[in-house]
């Protein structure tokens, strides 16, 4: 599959862990010199904070440096048809691109805020996380 993270959203996040996540995230994203674009890549938010939505936060980089977009929901992903794997189950592919250093930093937080709802690994070093 390529440089991939993947990652288990077991549980629904509760409106109260919601609101601190995305204030986190957008803290991650405000902090880095990476240029994060809109979740189609074709231009970099105006603000850290508009990477979250009201039910969903998604991060790619611009142009050349976008790949695919991470997404995180507050009620776990949908489950597509096509997948085998328990709903909640996820995975993105940055192909190492600039924006991976806030998926990863991004995947760290929540596997160690939320260790009862969310795992996460990846085909990566450990240099890289």
């Amino acid at each position: 599959m390529g440089y991939t993270h993947y990652w288990t959203h077991r549980r629904r996040f509760t409106n109260a862990e919601w609101t601190e996540i995305k204030d986190d995230i957008v803290a991650i994203v405000g902090t880095t010199d990476v240029i994060i674009g809109t979740s189609h890549g074709d231009s970099p938010i105006p603000t850290p904070g508009a990477v979250c939505m009201d039910k969903e936060i998604l991060i790619n980089g611009v142009e050349e440096d976008s790949h695919e977009t991470f997404v995180i929901y507050q009620d776990r992903a949908p489950k597509p048809e096509w997948q085998t794997m328990p709903r909640g189950w996820d995975f993105c592919k940055t192909a190492r691109k600039p924006y991976d250093e806030v998926v990863t930093a991004c995947l760290c937080y929540l596997e160690s805020q939320y260790p009862n709802k969310f795992t996460a690994s990846s085909d990566g070093f450990e240099h890289e996380w």
